[in-house]
């Protein structure tokens, strides 16, 4: 199993407020997957960039979770037909980057 990044963005429009319940459906989804979900973390309400389905804004929810590769590809397509979700990605978490030292502040100078 490796571990995954999942970021998720709910459309104002359908979800005016974010709660547990749309939560509960991203990972209610990675456990049906056989994922582990490691850590939930909500954003909260950010603009965007530029429109996205003539949208402003979004709710944002990150999601840490561990899974076999093989399924990924499975549960990208079961977000892809929610309603509610206007953009996803999942990204693999390098293990290199979290075991690396931190600079000191002088040498970062």
């Amino acid at each position: 199993m490796r571990d995954y990044e999942i970021i998720v963005i709910f459309g104002v429009e359908r979800v005016p407020e974010l709660t547990s319940t749309h939560i509960d459906a991203v990972t209610d989804r990675i456990s049906q997957h056989n994922g582990e979900v490691n850590s939930v973390h909500s954003w909260g309400r950010r603009k965007f960039a530029y429109a996205i389905k003539r949208q402003r804004e979004g709710h944002y929810v990150l999601v840490e979770f561990s899974m076999d590769p093989a399924d990924v590809g499975a549960l990208e397509n079961s977000l892809r037909i929610s309603e509610d979700i206007m953009r996803f990605l999942v990204v693999r978490e390098d293990e290199d980057a979290r075991a690396a030292p931190a600079v000191p502040a002088e040498a970062a100078r």
